[in-house]
């Protein structure tokens, strides 16, 4: 009878532990809001069932809250134990026009990006300007002497003097005032401040979706950051392009390959933001097709899927993939990890390359994110963002400056 009790009472005790560590890992994970669409009732795609309680009974109850489009609810695991209270938004369903091709970026700074700090050789021996006051790689200088900056050739006519400027800078999101005094380098014969600044960059990527009437587009899924700096690049203005694959360097474990494409057109559209989300803009030129709806983050499931990506002139094409693993706690936009199973796209790319970021993965033909980065150690892996995070930046798009622009 001991025997028994005892073995009861480490069962029950192994079990509690178990519902304790899971409340508190599900606490963390789950979001604290969350969109459902009208009608619709909320269960979670996790190991441990999770389930909203009562939300459709509280939406069409005739509640204020319910009646706004919003309310409190309960997430449940296993559907009696109490996780956190969450806010639930309902919405209508959300439609967008699938693209996956392939389009070139041009980005022009918000200001001048410092890339690196050198020192420069004087009659005194070697000295950074810029180190001396205080520069660091990845400032923006936002203007010089009270006079806003947003090229090279602005820095360099200003410093050409050999006199001081006042330059005010943005890093990480505080104005900083700086004074910078060149000087003269005995090797170039000028005046220098011992950094290097970019103004603009380039590159390609794939589009995600466009909104069928307004022209909206989201892609890449990511920031455009700069090459030596690894931060997102202001952005002051931006284009985008046609793009047309030359060739495909093939990702092998420990070195990531790319898509190498050319420029073909002139400008077919604008960049308006340039966020963690991907770049968001208008696209000037497109054909209305048929719409697919985006799925709810908390409905995405492990489980087969579809990549829709472009990789030679036949355009936008279909391969498999597997949804390996979901996580709505992300705070970087890794939200999930796909594996390519396609035996022809592992032919030709050895699965993920630079360029598809952006590819739209789809789950039982709704849109459920798009391809953002590929795992160096193992390309045929990747991480994807959900599209519901996409397809929230669309709403902030200038279309009406855009268009004044175009």
């Amino acid at each position: 009878m001991k025997k028994i009790f005892k073995r009861t009472a480490v069962f029950l005790f192994v079990v509690t532990m178990f519902l304790q560590g899971g409340v508190c890992f599900l606490k963390g994970t789950l979001p604290d809001s969350f969109l459902i669409y009208d009608g619709d009732t909320i269960a979670f795609s996790n190991i441990i069932p999770i389930t909203a309680q009562n939300v459709q009974a509280v939406y069409n109850s005739g509640d204020e809250k319910a009646n706004k489009g919003s309310y409190i609810t309960k997430l449940r695991m296993f559907g009696i134990i109490p996780v956190k209270n969450a806010e639930v938004k309902v919405i209508d369903r959300l439609q967008v026009v699938l693209s996956g091709r392939i389009f070139g970026i041009k980005i022009f700074t918000d200001g001048v990006m410092v890339v690196s700090v050198s020192d420069i050789p004087t009659e005194k021996g070697l000295c950074s300007p810029a180190k001396t006051a205080g520069l660091v790689k990845g400032d923006i200088i936002v203007s010089l002497n009270g006079a806003e900056v947003y090229t090279n050739e602005e820095v360099a006519k200003i410093f050409e003097t050999g006199k001081k400027a006042q330059a005010l800078i943005n890093r990480d999101g505080t104005l900083i005032d700086k004074e910078i005094t060149p000087v003269f380098d005995i090797k170039e014969q000028k005046y220098r401040t011992g950094m290097w600044v970019r103004d603009s960059t380039a590159g390609i990527g794939t589009m995600t979706f466009y909104m069928p009437d307004s022209g909206i587009f989201a892609g890449l899924g990511h920031a455009v950051c700069d090459i030596e700096t690894g931060e997102p690049i202001p952005i002051n203005s931006g284009e985008i392009v046609d793009a047309k694959i030359i060739s495909i360097d093939k990702s092998k474990n420990g070195a990531a390959g790319e898509l190498c494409a050319s420029f073909v057109s002139q400008r077919t559209g604008f960049i308006d933001k340039n966020s963690l989300e991907g770049v968001y803009g208008i696209y000037d030129f497109f054909e209305k097709q048929e719409t697919v709806f985006i799925e709810l983050s908390q409905n995405v499931k492990q489980g087969e899927a579809k990549i829709l990506t472009t990789i030679d002139e036949n355009g936008p094409q279909y391969f498999s993939c597997q949804i390996e693993q979901t996580n709505m706690g992300s705070s970087d936009n890794r939200d999930m990890i796909i594996r390519i199973t396609d035996k022809s796209l592992l032919e030709k790319t050895g699965g993920i390359v630079q360029g598809m970021s952006g590819s739209p993965i789809l789950q039982n033909g709704r849109l459920v994110g798009a391809i953002t980065h590929v795992f160096v150690n193992d390309p045929k892996k990747g991480y994807g963002i959900f599209a519901e995070k996409m397809y929230r930046n669309v709403q902030d798009v200038n279309v009406n400056e855009l268009k004044k622009a175009s």
